[in-house]
């Protein structure tokens, strides 16, 4: 008997689709009180989505200026990017392998990420583009609404205009008539500024500025006049700023000691015929008892005191003397109580003056050292030479042919 065997067909494999969705319905098989299902996402879209990587991957390299590249393990191709950066006349180089590599040379980023924009550009018009350009409208409308929205900065007030104006006028001043070392071009600018807002606030409160002599409380600006009034002191202000800057500091060098001299001198013969009246204070007085109210002490010289016009003069010429030697005038002997004089007598014998006739007791004679005591040095031959100018003389009989020669005693004779 022969037996039949009958050879079923295999079964079809299931479709791609009813692997994935294997339970969606059919439309036919929806019933009408069931929710219709949520229409599947169009592959399109899907494709438009996956396109926007790129974008992504391209944004992060230009943000962080690094590029990788890579390519499949079997063929382990070399890329060059000969594109040159724009400034640079370099040119990069990139190598990819297996994994890719890493590359931070400028213009190889140019030539690797311009291409990729370029295509991810292409393949995302539809999506990109159009939220690129709404986003752009979107910030430009922005910007129009503030631009708009904003108010102007306040107009300075009356009084903070005329502050500046003065602050500003005095800087000007001092730029003009203090500071060294600008240039005249410059100096003159800032006059002629100055008197441009000098103008400027005087027609704006109604001429009041330069009669006022800068009172500012009873100036009178306001509103466009105050603004006026500012613009032309913000001009005035970087201009002077401007010139700080460029000026040179000069500091000027110390008087020598012949100035010195010759200043004191000066104001020496000034003061002279006003100290005339002095030269009476002593009258009415003894020799040796004259008032402690009629003497003047020496600055330079504690417990020394002489009669005010003598001490007067010999104040100047110790300014002189300390100019050229260092040192102020060491005095020995001033003033000499009636008192004193019989001590000194006493003690010195001939070469002291009979006491009552002392020109020490009238407080117009002086005994000095520190040099001035010798003949030969440079502290004498300055005195012999300069102390005339002040009134003071080494008089005739000290001199080394007089009857008592006395290098150290100098005597006040006012011409």
């Amino acid at each position: 008997m022969t037996e039949h065997t009958t050879e079923h067909a295999p079964a079809p494999l299931p479709r791609r689709r009813d692997i994935h969705h294997p339970t969606r319905p059919r439309r036919a098989d929806v019933r009408a009180d069931e929710p219709a299902a949520r229409p599947t996402t169009p592959r399109l879209r899907r494709r438009t989505v996956r396109a926007g990587v790129p974008v992504a991957l391209t944004v992060m390299a230009l943000t962080t200026g690094v590029v990788l590249t890579g390519n499949s393990t079997a063929s382990g191709e070399t890329r060059t990017a000969a594109a040159t950066d724009p400034g640079s006349s370099s040119v990069g180089t990139i190598e990819t392998g297996t994994f890719g590599t890493v590359s931070t040379t400028a213009s190889a980023t140019a030539a690797i990420v311009r291409p990729a924009l370029s295509g991810a550009a292409s393949a995302t018009s539809g999506a990109v583009g159009s939220d690129a350009a709404s986003t752009g409208e979107g910030k430009a409308d922005t910007e129009q609404a503030a631009a708009k929205g904003s108010p102007k900065s306040a107009a300075p007030s009356g009084d903070e205009a005329l502050t500046a104006a003065q602050e500003a006028l005095a800087r000007a001043d001092q730029v003009t008539t203090e500071t060294r070392g600008i240039p005249v071009t410059q100096r003159k600018a800032v006059a002629k500024s100055a008197a441009h807002l000098r103008d400027v606030v005087s027609d704006r409160s109604g001429g009041e500025a330069a009669s006022r002599a800068g009172e500012r409380a009873a100036l009178d600006v306001r509103g466009q006049d105050a603004a006026d009034v500012a613009d032309a002191t913000e001009d005035l202000t970087t201009l002077i700023e401007k010139t700080e800057t460029s000026a040179i500091s000069i500091t000027p060098a110390p008087a020598t000691p012949a100035e010195i001299l010759a200043a004191r001198a000066a104001e020496a013969r000034k003061a002279a015929a006003s100290l005339k009246k002095f030269a009476d204070d002593t009258d009415g007085y003894e020799n040796g008892r004259i008032a402690a109210a009629d003497l003047s002490g020496l600055s330079f010289a504690p417990g020394e005191s002489l009669r005010r016009d003598a001490a007067e003069q010999l104040e100047r010429l110790d300014s002189a003397y300390r100019a050229r030697f260092g040192q102020h005038l060491q005095i020995r002997d001033s003033y000499r109580s009636y008192e004193s004089q019989v001590s000194v007598k006493a003690s010195r014998g001939y070469l002291a003056a009979v006491p009552g006739y002392s020109d020490h007791g009238w407080g117009i004679a002086v005994d000095i050292n520190g040099g001035v005591e010798e003949r030969s040095s440079a502290q004498h031959q300055w005195l012999v030479e300069n102390a005339a100018e002040f009134g003071w003389h080494n008089p005739a009989w000290a001199q080394a042919d007089g009857r008592k020669p006395e290098a150290w005693h100098w005597e006040y004779r006012p011409a």
